[in-house]
């Protein structure tokens, strides 16, 4: 036997399957054929092969796979010479040598605790200059630790080691990438030049991923070649899982949410470069840093082993992974490419990273290579994708619940394989010259693997735990708590009164995993692991249609109660959806958008009726023009105009601006972007000065602010943070607490004016106000519409008809409140807010008392405050349909 835990399985290797000597005679992504003398053919997943209680490696096979373990520039740069600088350069860095023992101490002079990093550079180069090592000075040695830093082993190495590194740095990776093609699919084995460069310049004629590519003349287009195939870029497709992966952060755009304003997220992903797998992604607030090592281990690992991994070896456990038929490429990084946006712990990651053989790379300049590296062309993509996911129905719950994180990873978890890795993107996604094929990355993967001849191996149990965070935790008799959640599972019934030498009760030591709160691993007192599901965490925000397929894809679920589809007909201004049902005990009705039935449990029904919406038709009217002026402004290469919505208290200002909100969040065609926030929503406090304006929009959109900025320049960098973010609409609630103070020098149309023409946004401005005392006779730019009651006709009998086909009242007579149409407006004065919270209130009492109808007495009853005002004579409500 070699070894029980191997790096990678090779096409010739003998392993112990089933109690048989067995060769591998095949790999196909994931998929292994097995043969053994008697002629038997076993196809399985390697990794239950792997699993496989009694598995054995054999015998390794020593044949060429076709594709290297490493580049050439990689055999160059661990040379002797560049170890030997390891051993030396990893003590300055850690104060202990790759080889030292377990439990050993550093040396004084290279103690981290006690001695600077540059006193331990001094010690080292006095140590190498008594060795009689010259040319080592404490410059030298510097210089030595700030590359390994960079490029890991390979930047210890001969400077002429990175010269293929250089040439991919000077050059457009998709030109490099065109000739490598042109090589690989021509016939001969060996074209001239002149072919090669004809074949490149019809690829960029004839693809449109590649029409803006500028190629270089006859002379300049040899010497590159000459170069590509004097470092080996041309001879043989020397790509592989693993080869590069890269590390790249990405801002969402800001999500909209029934409950509010919603910070906005970040992605942190790992992408190989050549098969264009998503070995991870990960959501997480700004500005903390990442869990390096815990991304590292999720890199590792693929998805659909990750929950139960440390008990691979139970029987019991290995047959569920492969039941369902989702399984996750295995990729295991040999270089970790770093992006500068990445915040995370690196020394904590490039230590992790060496333990296990894996060269990092920290860029500090902006190349070529990393102006045009793979995630930074995929990224607007990804996230393109991500915001048309995440604004659809499938995320009706995570988008009610505010946008939780863990809500939000899991439906990352799912869309990574789902969407990602089988491919099922739209069809214009280009390749952007790197692959030969239009492959799927799943698809991409099992060409490399099939072709490479060697799969590799996922981190050891062991290995993989140690790269997450460790605590202790007591087990009690509703298992344990942990971050603000309950984990229990029947397997810690015989820990629950385990006791120590004091009397009390035991603590454990448990690993769990930031990303992934569904469970948590804890040790047992015979070292070994349990999986140890939670048990307080809501459903995850999964696609309906699709529930059975997704389901398969993430680990198993430790929910207590899994809910149904069920089938909701479509309601007047609504559109169809699908919800979950309401039997489902964790589940609260937080959900716009979703309709309860009749026979819903009444906390569910009161929870609907207490958010039910309402929309005037001058509200939809607003909305309506305000849409029509975004499209006007998208495209005007002049002065833009502005809304400003006027009208006494409670005529529906606000529930214009947060329903069209919502409407250009969902339908407004994203712009592929990193942190991109396509609507800034403020509400001003009272006694607001320009200034505080401009310093609650540039809150909004986390621009930095001076604090001894003057106006101009604070106006001039919110208009330029606002192009940056990509905002598109810029919704003012309460803008008449806006006032210029006296002898102020810029006033308040001033700015308005300036931010209108300045910023490619449309600006909605609403306020209890008149035109006239909100902007002054300067202002050009805004158009005001005012808004008032609803004058009785049949516009107010459409609001009472669509509120009552709205209700959920299990003994509501159909057509009672439309013939109260011409009451109810005598008692709410046409005003839609007090029509609400007469509807609103009223079917939540008609609930909890049983009557479960909609009457005149139980609504005068609640009108009774306002009977007095709406009588007054002086009254006479407007209509703002004029006046739009």
């Amino acid at each position: 036997m070699k070894t029980e835990w191997p790096d990678r399985l090779t096409v010739g290797d003998r392993v112990r399957y089933m109690g048989r000597a067995c060769t591998i005679s095949e790999l196909h992504g994931r998929r292994a054929t097995l043969s053994d003398a008697s002629g038997l053919v076993v196809v399985t997943d390697v990794m239950a092969v792997m699993c496989r209680p009694g598995f054995r490696l054999l015998d390794h096979a020593l044949t060429d796979t076709g594709m290297p373990a490493r580049s050439p520039s990689d055999d160059k740069a661990v040379s002797d010479r560049s170890r030997w600088w390891h051993a030396h350069i990893a003590e300055v860095i850690t104060g202990l040598p790759p080889d030292a023992p377990t439990g050993a101490r550093p040396r004084p002079q290279y103690d981290p605790g006690r001695r600077t990093l540059g006193e331990r550079e001094a010690a080292k180069a006095e140590e190498l200059a008594r060795a009689g090592v010259h040319g080592a000075s404490a410059r030298t040695i510097r210089r030595k630790r700030q590359r390994y830093e960079l490029d890991g082993i390979a930047g210890l190495a001969d400077g002429r080691a990175g010269r293929r590194r250089d040439l991919e740095s000077r050059w457009d990776p998709r030109v490099l990438g065109l000739v490598r093609r042109a090589v690989y699919e021509a016939e001969e084995d060996k074209p001239s030049v002149e072919s090669v460069r004809k074949a490149v310049a019809e690829f960029v004629q004839s693809e449109p991923p590649y029409w803006e590519l500028a190629l270089p003349s006859r002379s300049t287009f040899h010497r590159l070649y000459a170069e590509m195939e004097a470092v080996g870029l041309l001879t043989g497709p020397d790509r592989w899982p693993g080869r590069m992966v890269e590390l790249s952060s990405v801002q969402l755009p800001r999500l909209y949410s029934p409950k509010g304003p919603r910070n906005p997220l970040w992605l942190t992903f790992a992408m190989d470069v050549d098969t264009r797998v998503l070995l991870t992604v990960v959501a997480h607030p700004r500005p903390y840093p990442i869990e390096a090592t815990a991304v590292l281990a999720r890199m590792c690992v693929p998805p659909d082993l990750r929950a139960n991994w440390p008990m691979v070896r139970a029987e019991v456990r290995t047959s569920r992974y492969y039941r369902t038929g989702v399984t996750g490429p295995l990729v295991r990084p040999q270089t970790v490419v770093i992006d500068s946006a990445v915040r995370a712990r690196t020394r904590q990651f490039m230590e992790a990273c060496r333990r296990h053989g894996i060269d990092v790379r920290q860029p500090r300049t902006r190349s070529a290579s990393q102006r045009f590296s793979v995630t930074e062309r995929l990224a607007p993509k990804i996230v393109a994708l991500l915001m048309d996911r995440l604004c659809s129905e499938v995320a009706d719950e995570a988008r009610a619940a505010g946008w939780p994180v863990d809500m939000v990873q899991q439906m990352l978890d799912v869309w990574v394989h789902e969407v990602w890795t089988k491919g099922q993107l739209p069809p214009d996604t280009p390749d952007f010259g790197l692959f030969r094929t239009s492959r799927s990355p799943g698809g991409e993967y099992d060409a490399l693997v099939s072709g490479a001849g060697w799969i590799s191996m996922p981190l050891s149990p062991h290995a993989y735990l140690d790269l997450f965070p460790a605590a202790q935790r007591k087990v009690g008799p509703t298992g344990l708590s942990f971050r603000g959640r309950r984990y229990d599972d029947p397997a810690l019934d015989g820990l629950r009164h385990c006791t120590d030498a004091s009397g009390g009760r035991l603590a454990f030591d448990i690993r769990w995993d930031p990303y992934d709160t569904r469970h948590i691993w804890l040790r047992t007192p015979e070292n070994g692991w349990v999986t140890v599901p939670s048990v307080s965490s809501k459903p995850s925000p999964v696609p309906t249609r699709s529930s059975r397929t997704e389901d398969a894809a993430l680990p198993a679920r430790t929910h207590d109660a899994k809910p149904s589809v069920t089938e909701v007909p479509a309601q007047p201004g609504r559109r169809r959806t699908q919800s979950s049902t309401w039997e489902t005990p964790d589940t609260d009705f937080d959900a716009l958008g979703q309709v309860p039935p009749a026979d819903a449990p009444d906390r569910i029904r009161v929870a609907y009726h207490a958010q039910l919406p309402l929309l005037a038709p001058d509200v939809v009217a607003v909305i309506d023009r305000a849409e029509e002026l975004i499209l006007l402004n998208r495209y005007a290469t002049g002065a833009r105009p502005a809304l400003l919505v006027c009208g006494s208290p409670g005529t529906g200002k606000t529930t214009a601006l947060l329903e069209l909100a919502r409407r250009h969040t969902e339908r407004e065609i994203l712009l592929p972007r990193s942190g991109s926030t396509p609507v800034v929503h403020v509400q001003l406090p009272p006694s607001v000065t320009p200034r505080t304006l401009l310093t609650e929009l540039a809150r909004e959109i986390d621009a930095p602010v001076r604090a001894r900025a003057t106006t101009a320049d604070l106006t001039h960098q919110v208009s330029q943070a606002l192009r940056t973010a990509g905002t598109g609409l810029v919704l003012v609630d309460e803008f008449h607490y806006l006032h210029t103070p006296p002898g102020f020098a810029v006033s308040t149309p001033d700015v308005v004016d300036y931010l209108c023409d300045q910023v490619p946004a449309t600006f909605v401005f609403a306020g209890i106000m008149t035109p006239t005392r909100a902007t002054g006779p300067r202002s050009r730019r805004l158009i005001p519409l005012a808004l008032g009651p609803t004058p009785p006709g049949p516009a107010w009998h459409d609001v009472i008809t669509q509120t009552e086909e709205a209700l959920r009242l299990r003994k509501h007579v159909p057509g009672s409140l439309p013939d109260m149409a011409e009451h109810l407006h005598h008692i709410t004065g046409g005003t839609v807010q007090r029509l609400g919270y007469l509807v609103r209130s009223g079917a939540i009492r008609a609930i909890r008392d049983g009557t479960e109808s909609l009457n005149r007495e139980l609504l005068d009853t609640l009108a009774g405050p306002w009977l007095p005002e709406v009588d007054e004579p002086s009254h006479s409500p407007s209509s703002a349909s004029g006046q739009l």
